[in-house]
């Protein structure tokens, strides 16, 4: 018996880089790497900090990114800090007096 043919799963993550910031491909980028530098098993990181093992395996993977509370969740039980970057704004307008 012949099985049906399938697609292979092709699904790029559904963030777009041309439409991230800069700061938003560092920090998922940085994220994943803490995860893994971390030396524990997916299934402990999701058990002890609450975040769905499937979600963490496709964040992994890059299928899908993760909310701001997930990295917040995650970052909390590898003993990271997450925090907001001031940038500064430059303009080429004249202040006005």
């Amino acid at each position: 018996m012949e099985t049906p043919n399938r697609r292979p799963n092709t699904r790029k993550s559904s963030v777009k880089k041309s439409n991230v910031k800069k700061g938003h491909v560092d920090l998922v980028k940085e994220l994943r790497q803490a995860i893994l530098n971390s030396g524990q098993t997916e299934y402990r990181i999701a058990k002890e900090s609450g975040v769905p093992q499937p979600v963490l395996n496709r964040f992994l993977r890059d299928i899908r990114g993760v909310s701001l509370e997930t990295a917040a969740k995650i970052c909390a039980y590898l003993g990271l800090h997450l925090a907001p970057i001031r940038r500064l704004w430059i303009s080429n307008r004249t202040p006005t007096r």
